[in-house]
């Protein structure tokens, strides 16, 4: 195995999580994502626990929180939810800016895994210790919901086309979870999964917030139900649609 050269900011990761990356360099993987080494990463100026059981939060998915913020910028009180929540980064990151705000949520983080549903958990004790108002459940997608009507609906569920996985870096398609990667044929499998679920559980001014692959430009399919506004990422990649009711 050769020696891992780390980058400047992988450096400051390691020393910041009390890690010397003069010896980890000789006995570390190449590929191996500094963040499943560290078992940290950093979300919104966050850090939050990850390991392989979850993905690893991009920096790209943090504008997933100010679309929404955006969205219920008029409202008092916010009730909410994170399907495939993952590593709980999105739901809790929102709910931490709407207790900034002093505004009332109640927001319900749910995913199949339930390991990523204990390192949601451990994340929600760590950042919002006093919270009562996240509610953390077992569900395949809206499944097991309960009868409640959603102002946000946020859902990074998996998206890259299952012939695309190979392509992917070693550090992606070889360490992160692939169950929480490939979307299907097409990318879009468990996206139409929800759609099909998700007009009762959101209120007529609510909005579904998804992050795709940037392929997936065309939500024609969808116009029967849905108005689907496709909106770029800051690499200006299309990556996030914004999904409100007819």
């Amino acid at each position: 195995m050769s020696k891992r050269q780390f980058t400047a900011y992988e450096i400051n990761q390691l020393t910041k999580h009390g890690l010397d990356p003069f010896t980890l360099a000789d006995i570390i993987n190449p590929d191996i994502p500094i963040e499943y080494i560290t078992c940290f990463s950093e979300f919104r100026g966050r850090d939050f626990e990850v390991d392989p059981s979850v993905l690893i939060p991009r920096i790209e998915t943090e504008e997933i929180i100010d679309i929404a913020l955006k969205h219920v910028a008029h409202k008092r009180s916010v009730i909410y939810c994170d399907v495939g929540t993952g590593s709980g980064a999105i739901g809790i990151s929102f709910g931490i800016e709407l207790a900034k705000r002093n505004l009332t949520y109640y927001g319900i983080l749910s995913d199949i895994s339930p390991k990523a549903l204990n390192m949601a958990r451990d994340n929600l004790e760590s950042l919002m210790p006093q919270d009562k108002c996240i509610k953390l459940i077992k569900s395949d997608l809206m499944n097991d919901y309960p009868e409640i009507e959603f102002d946000v609906i946020f859902a990074n569920l998996p998206y890259i086309p299952s012939t695309r996985i190979k392509q992917l870096n070693s550090s992606v398609k070889d360490y992160e979870p692939i169950g929480a990667l490939d979307g299907g044929k097409d990318g879009l499998k468990y996206i139409r999964k929800l759609l099909d679920q998700a007009p009762k559980f959101l209120k007529s001014k609510g909005v579904i917030i998804l992050e795709v692959d940037d392929t997936h430009t065309d939500t024609s399919e969808f116009d029967g139900h849905w108005s689907i506004d496709v909106q770029p990422d800051i690499n200006q990649k299309n990556r996030f649609w914004i999904i409100s009711k007819k």
